[in-house]
């Protein structure tokens, strides 16, 4: 299958890095100098949507709400027979098919499926079986991959597309809490790593109560750290930026 990639902003991009190792993919951008640098990787760029969509089977739309209609409207003529999948947040099947006669799914990834690493959810009711198959298989390159039965849930998984930002501004915050205790950058960066490499595959396996209790002894170093935390209820505030993220969202 030959996919299009309308919109190589950030999050296009990276799926057209990852894609391009298995598929064939044009990329568009109006200015296609901004993504010269994905035919380095195998991909086609250029700046015509309708040139781009004639040439494939697949269809991935990457680009922002506001744009989303004129898109789709400049393409609506030439996507027969083809899968659109829309990536924009906030924009719901029904919104995109008042436009476009063809099959429609709406996905939600972040930018992690560049290296393979993310979670695409996805929502459809207009696959044949062994259409969906297939586009598993193209999300598989991506990252793990989950359908879901609630077109609804998709505005909070992209709540969690934009979390990506905030794990790396934590990670940011071990980074410097390195530094100020006189580590260098480097090994900082290294520690911090492998930190939350560890930790992420711990937590596949246990409740994070568990890994907790494993790290925790009375009156050691990790339950002052632990108190810090709270008192700054930092787990309040991861909860605020996800729901703040989310009702953003809801005033498109």
């Amino acid at each position: 299958m030959d996919v299009a990639i309308v919109g190589g902003g950030n999050l296009g991009c990276a799926l057209a890095k990852t894609l391009a190792k298995r598929y064939k993919v044009v990329v568009t951008r109006r200015n296609v100098e901004r993504i010269r640098f994905l035919e380095d990787v195998g991909c086609e760029v250029c700046s015509d949507n309708v040139r781009a969509v004639d040439d494939s089977d697949v269809v991935f739309v990457v680009v922002k709400p506001k744009d989303v209609f004129n898109v789709l409207s400049e393409l609506k003529d030439n996507l027969n027979g083809k899968i659109l999948v829309s990536f924009v947040a906030g924009v719901k099947i029904d919104e995109i098919k008042e436009i476009v006669g063809c099959k429609v799914v709406r996905a939600m990834t972040n930018i992690s499926a560049e290296v393979g690493s993310s979670v695409t959810a996805y929502y459809t009711k207009d696959l044949a079986p062994e259409e969906e198959f297939e586009l598993e298989l193209m999300f598989e390159c991506l990252g793990d991959v989950i359908k879901v039965e609630d077109e609804g849930l998709l505005d909070a998984i992209t709540a969690y597309s934009s979390a990506i930002a905030f794990m790396a501004k934590i990670f940011q915050s071990f980074v410097y809490a390195g530094l100020k205790l006189g580590l260098s950058k480097d090994l900082a960066r290294k520690l911090t790593s492998g930190l939350f490499k560890g930790a992420s595959e711990l937590l596949d396996l246990e409740e994070p109560e568990a890994v907790i209790e494993r790290v925790t002894t009375p009156a050691g170093t990790t339950i002052e750290g632990l108190l810090k935390l709270m008192e700054h209820r930092i787990d309040f505030g991861i909860v605020d930026a996800m729901i703040s993220s989310a009702k953003k969202l809801s005033q498109r």
